[in-house]
C-alpha cells in the first residue's frame, strides 16, 4: 500500500484496534515513544534497528492532518508482524474491529481475564499454542476473532463479575431474582438487591459469594461457632465488598 493508502482518522484505527481515541491520540504524539519501539522491535526481529529508527523518523517528519494517523507508523512500534500484511492494514484503515482489551473480550466471552492473559503467553492451550496478541503499554489487545472461535459468548444474564473468576467458579443466575429484595445467606445473613439487574451465586466450602452488577465481588466470610451447628451467626459474619473498577 502506498503512504497515501496507510493513511486513516484516529476513530478508525481506535475502533480496529478496540482502544480508547484519546489513548491512541496520546500514543502517536509521542515521538520519543514511537522511535524507541520501533528501533527496539527490529533488532529483537534480528534487523538494524537504526534503520527502523530512520524509517520511523522519516514517517513522523511527514505526520498526517490533524485527527488522521498513519498506521505503517503505529504498527512499525507495535505490531511490526504486520506490516508487510495488506489485509491486515486495510482493516486498520477502514477501522474494522479486530483487535480488543482482555477485560472487554472477557465481558463478552465466557472466559477470564486471567485465562487470556495465559493464552497470550502460549501458557494452558496445549497443541493449539498462543493466540496473537499485542501489548500497547500496559493493556494486552488479542484478535477478537480468535477468541471467538475458542469460547462462546455470555449470555445476558451474565453480567457483574466478567474477567474475574473462571467459568466454572459460578454458577448460573438465580431463578426468580426479579421479584426479590433480599437473598438469604447459608449463615443467615440477607444481602439486599434492590436496584441489581443480576446476581449470581456460588457456594466455595468457607463462604457464600454473591456477584451484583456494579459490584465486582462481596463475600460472607462464615466463621466456625460451635455454639451453633453449621456454623456461623451474625455476629462473627463479616462481609468484605470489592468494587469493582
Amino acid at each position: 500500500m502506498t503512504k497515501e493508502n496507510t493513511i486513516t482518522t484516529t476513530g478508525r484505527l481506535a475502533d480496529y484496534l478496540g482502544i480508547a481515541t484519546d489513548t491512541l491520540r496520546g500514543i502517536m504524539g509521542n515521538d520519543c515513544e514511537l522511535l524507541r519501539r520501533a528501533e527496539r522491535n527490529a533488532i529483537d526481529m534480528g534487523e538494524d534497528g537504526r534503520l527502523a529508527r530512520e524509517r520511523m523518523r522519516e514517517r513522523l517528519r511527514r505526520r498526517p492532518s490533524r485527527g488522521h494517523v498513519d498506521v505503517i507508523a503505529w504498527f512499525l512500534a507495535f505490531a511490526p508482524e504486520y506490516v508487510r500484511d495488506d489485509a491486515e492494514l486495510a482493516r486498520a484503515v477502514n477501522g474494522a474491529r479486530t483487535w480488543a482489551k482482555a477485560s472487554d473480550l472477557a465481558r463478552e466471552f465466557d472466559v477470564s481475564a486471567k485465562t487470556l492473559g495465559r493464552w497470550a503467553r502460549g501458557e494452558g492451550r496445549g497443541k493449539a499454542g498462543r493466540v496473537r496478541s499485542i501489548r500497547v503499554r500496559r493493556t494486552l489487545l488479542l484478535r477478537v476473532d480468535e477468541i471467538a472461535g475458542l469460547r462462546p459468548k455470555r449470555r445476558p444474564t451474565d453480567g457483574g463479575i466478567a474477567g474475574k473468576h473462571e467459568t466454572g467458579d459460578v454458577e448460573g443466575p438465580l431463578d426468580g431474582l426479579a421479584p426479590l429484595r433480599a437473598v438469604p445467606t447459608p449463615s443467615g445473613a440477607l444481602i439486599d438487591l434492590r436496584g441489581c439487574a443480576a446476581a449470581r451465586f456460588s457456594g466455595r466450602g468457607t463462604g457464600t459469594t454473591i456477584d451484583l452488577r456494579g459490584v465486582e465481588r462481596l463475600e460472607l466470610i462464615r466463621r466456625k461457632n460451635p455454639d451453633r451447628p453449621g456454623g456461623g451467626n451474625a455476629a462473627n459474619t463479616r462481609p468484605a465488598m470489592r468494587e469493582g473498577r
